[in-house]
């Protein structure tokens, strides 16, 4: 081994560990919201089997739900939209960066319940991190009126315990 070569080494082990690894690389404005439907048939509020294998998702390009530009169905052929992860629950996807192509407007259609659900108003509540030199941000809550009444759901992802329950 040369001593040039030797220099060049020890210098990019001192230039790379000298390096700052920014914390942020992961953030996202990128908000994955669940929500599960009622299974109390017995109530009157609980959807049927049938109704929810019947449901789909219409996403629209403005917030008063006039301009669809996408139909949703279950997954494979609507990911990553719509992910159906069992036989009551579905995630929806909101976006905070007003950047973005994503629409976070939708329609929960259910026809064999005659029943829809509309998502308007989504606002994504973003966190700057205090560990970043960049300006980074991460999703702390998403905020949207279900069917005109508000709701608002903490973090960025919600699973079963977090997701918002749909009833009749």
């Amino acid at each position: 081994m040369t001593l040039s070569t030797t220099l060049l080494g020890l210098f990019l082990c001192v230039s790379l560990g000298s390096c700052c690894f920014d914390p942020c690389l992961g953030s996202s404005t990128i908000a994955s919201t669940g929500f599960v439907f009622d299974s109390d048939t017995l109530a009157g509020r609980g959807f049927r089997q049938t109704e929810i294998r019947s449901l789909y998702v219409v996403q629209y390009s403005d917030n008063r739900l006039t301009r669809p530009i996408d139909t949703l169905r279950s997954a494979p052929a609507a990911q990553p939209q719509l992910v159906l992860f069992d036989k009551r629950r579905i995630q929806l996807l909101f976006t905070g960066d007003s950047s973005s192509r994503l629409p976070s407007y939708f329609r929960i259609v259910l026809p064999n319940a005659n029943l829809h659900f509309d998502i308007q108003q989504v606002t994504i509540t973003l966190k700057t991190s205090e560990q970043c030199r960049t300006t980074c941000q991460d999703v702390t809550g998403v905020s949207f009126t279900l069917n005109g009444r508000p709701t608002t759901v903490l973090g960025a992802y919600t699973g079963a315990e977090g997701a918002v329950k749909l009833s009749k």
